[in-house]
Order: C-alpha cells, then sequence, then structure tokens
C-alpha cells in the first residue's frame, strides 16, 4: 500500500499538472473578446477539449508511472504496466457549453470561474481513472480503493474505501471540483467489494436526463444521512 508520504508526492505531481492548465486557460481567456458571446463560446468550444486533453493526459502519464512505481515496490508478480486513460472530449464540450452561458448574461467573467473549476475535475479525473482502470485491467489487483486525505466532505467519505475495492469496470472515480481524495490500486485479493450504493454514487451523470439526474442525486442525498456529521 501507498505510504502517507508518496501519495502527498503523487497529489503535487497532479496539483502541478493543474496549476499549469489554469495558467494557459487564463492566458486563453485574456485573449476573448467577451463583447461578442457567440464567438467567444465557439472558441471556448474548440479550445477547452484541447487543453483537457493535454493536461489530462499528463496526469494519466503521471498516474501510471505512480501505479508502476507501486506495483513494483510491493514485489507484485507477473508483469503489467499501467495504460493511460484515453481522454473522452465529450463530458468537456458538455460543461462548456453549459458553463459558457454566462458569457451572454451581465457578468460574462463568471464563466472564468466555472470552467476552472471544470479544469480542475476533468484533469484529476483522468490521472484517477488511469490507476482505477488499470487496478481493474491488472489481472494481479483485484481492484481500486479510494483514500481521502485530510478534512473531506460527506460525499468523498462515503465513497471513500480502505478494506473495500471497486471491481467493476463502469465505477468513475466520482469526484467535486475541489475534491482532493486518490485512487489507489490494491493487492489484496482477499479484500471485499463495495456495497451496490458505493457503484450508484459513482455513476457518471453528463449524459442523464433531467430527470434521472434528480433521481440520482436524490438517491445519493438519501445514502448521505447515513454518514455521521
Amino acid at each position: 500500500m501507498a505510504t502517507a508520504a508518496e501519495i502527498t508526492v503523487q497529489a503535487r505531481i497532479q496539483s502541478a499538472v493543474v496549476k499549469s492548465a489554469l495558467v494557459e486557460m487564463r492566458g486563453y481567456w485574456a485573449s476573448l473578446d467577451l463583447t461578442k458571446p457567440e464567438a467567444a463560446r465557439d472558441a471556448l468550444l474548440e479550445f477547452m477539449p484541447y487543453l483537457n486533453g493535454k493536461y489530462g493526459t499528463a496526469a494519466g502519464s503521471a498516474a501510471a508511472t505512480f501505479y508502476d512505481e507501486l506495483r513494483d515496490g510491493a514485489s507484485v508478480a507477473g508483469r503489467y504496466r499501467a495504460t493511460v486513460l484515453a481522454f473522452d472530449p465529450e463530458p468537456t464540450v458538455t460543461a462548456t457549453r453549459r458553463i459558457a452561458g454566462d458569457l451572454f448574461g451581465d457578468n460574462p467573467s463568471t464563466a472564468l470561474v466555472g470552467l476552472g473549476a471544470m479544469v480542475n475535475k476533468q484533469v484529476l479525473g483522468l490521472g484517477r481513472n488511469t490507476t482505477a482502470q488499470s487496478a481493474i485491467a491488472d489481472p494481479r489487483s483485484p481492484g481500486w480503493h479510494r483514500e481521502v486525505r485530510g478534512d473531506t466532505c460527506k460525499f468523498c467519505r462515503f465513497l471513500a474505501t480502505r478494506d473495500s475495492v471497486y471491481k467493476k469496470s463502469s465505477a468513475n472515480f466520482a469526484a467535486h471540483s475541489d475534491c482532493d481524495c486518490v485512487a489507489l490500486p490494491s493487492w489484496d485479493s482477499s479484500a471485499p467489494e463495495v456495497n451496490a450504493k458505493k457503484y450508484v454514487a459513482s455513476q457518471v451523470t453528463f449524459k442523464m436526463s433531467p430527470e434521472q439526474k434528480r433521481r440520482h442525486l436524490d438517491n445519493i442525498a438519501g445514502y448521505l444521512e447515513e454518514i455521521p456529521d
């Protein structure tokens, strides 16, 4: 299992990748003419997938290297190397289109805040899911677990696991925009699987209809009532 020091080092690497992405995003934002919201929106719809793909892949590469180092350090039998998860632009396009609605309001600069939160979530997400999907594919790993860092919210505490692992490839590393949880591979072949509620809460929501998403959030709210404050 990764030590606290190893996790901290990897978290700093991931944070540095996000910081670089945000610097580039803000530079691009400064070039936009916000008096022309349609043109600014269209430009962002082209730029943001490029940005998240570039830095998300960098985060994924760092996560894959970390996975391989952990595996080697644990002297796990057999040969396997983590694979960087392919970037899917659709979630970025969907989120960018939604956030770009602020460009048409009285304070278009509020879109910059939303874009920054989206970059943080999606760039880190590709790194986390690289770890998660590599653990699912690794014949010597039963799956992956979620570990919280420092103070965290009920949602993350509900999804966090240490003794049990996510074993299904459909499990997404659900996260909010300022989440600092990490995905770690497990080498414990006797580790039990997480309960079904955690799989439900980990579902990807961007393809859901408004009604489906409402029901999904209602389910999560019910689950969180079981978590002590």
